[in-house]
């Protein structure tokens, strides 16, 4: 009887186990790329590991495997280098340079048309300098500038009045 109850025991923290590892954190192995999966088993993300097992591209796709979200390599588990995102239909959606997981540089977002929308700046994984944005045709014509430099000093003064 005392068996009983660990066995018992132990299948139902198998079961637990089980449940948990179904859906969007289901993973496959197979030797250099890890695969996970969205519940109706369809891709969603797939990393490349090097021969030392260190991840160095990730890709994530759209639910149902509708074409790629975004891509880029990694560096110590984290954005690093130039990442491109897309529109579910497969058109260049936007594109930037990460540093260590952060946003760094300058950065643009498309129109689905191909047509600049914004071209923005981070540093350090904010926003800063002129962000300019742009009307979706072939006139390009600057529609509005935000100036986040000027935005963050505000900003810090309403905080540092705030303290």
């Amino acid at each position: 009887m005392k068996y009983l109850r660990f066995y018992v025991m132990i299948a139902a923290v198998m079961a637990v186990l089980c449940v948990a590892s179904c859906g969007r954190d289901q993973k496959h192995i197979n030797e250099s790329v890890v695969v996970e999966r969205y519940s109706d088993s369809t891709a969603c993300t797939i990393w490349k590991y090097d021969s030392l097992g260190v991840a160095f591209w990730e890709m994530r796709l759209h639910e149902g495997g509708k074409g790629v979200m975004a891509e880029g390599p990694l560096k110590n588990g984290m954005r690093d280098g130039h990442w491109k995102g897309y529109f579910p239909t497969g058109e260049l959606m936007s594109e930037g340079r990460f540093v260590n997981g952060k946003r760094e540089g300058e950065g643009k977002i498309y129109f689905k048309s191909g047509v600049v929308s914004q071209i923005n700046h981070y540093h350090e994984g904010k926003p800063c300098g002129i962000w300019t944005y742009f009307a979706d045709d072939e006139s390009h014509t600057v529609v509005n500038v935000r100036d986040y430099d000027a935005l963050n000093a505000e900003r810090a003064k309403v905080k540092e009045a705030q303290q």
